[in-house]
C-alpha cells in the first residue's frame, strides 16, 4: 500500500517537530519559541497531537506496543515543560519521531484501519 494524504501530512508534521527542536537547540530567538525550551516543548506537543489526530489507531499487537512510545513521549513532554531541559526535549523528539515512523510503517505494511460494519 502506498502513502496517502494523511500519512504525508503526518510526515510533514514530523519534519516540523524536528525543525522546532533544531530552532530550540540553536537558541535563535524565533517568535513563540524564543530561547525557551518550555515553549518549544509546548509547540512540539501541539504538533504531535495533530499528528496523532491524523493517524488511525489499530487493534493489533504492534499498535499496543506503540502505546508505550506514546506514554514515554508524554512523560518526556511533562519533564521538558517542567524543567526546561534540552535533554528532555531531545528525548521527546526522539520518541515522537520513532512513534511517527513506526505508525507510518504499520500503515504501509498493513493498510489503514479496516472498519467493521456493526
Amino acid at each position: 500500500m502506498k502513502l496517502n494524504r494523511k500519512d504525508s501530512a503526518v510526515a510533514a508534521l514530523a519534519i516540523l517537530i524536528v525543525g522546532v527542536f533544531i530552532i530550540a537547540y540553536a537558541s535563535s530567538g524565533v517568535p513563540l519559541i524564543g530561547e525557551s525550551n518550555r515553549w518549544a516543548a509546548v509547540v512540539i506537543l501541539v504538533l504531535a497531537l495533530a499528528a496523532g489526530f491524523l493517524s488511525s489507531p489499530g487493534s493489533d499487537t504492534r499498535s499496543y506496543l506503540l502505546g508505550g512510545l506514546v506514554i514515554a513521549a508524554f512523560l518526556f513532554a511533562v519533564l521538558a515543560m517542567a524543567s526546561g531541559s534540552l535533554t528532555a526535549l531531545a528525548l521527546l523528539v526522539i520518541a515522537l519521531v520513532a512513534l511517527i515512523v513506526a505508525s507510518t510503517a504499520r500503515h504501509v505494511l498493513r493498510g489503514r484501519g479496516q472498519h467493521i460494519a456493526t
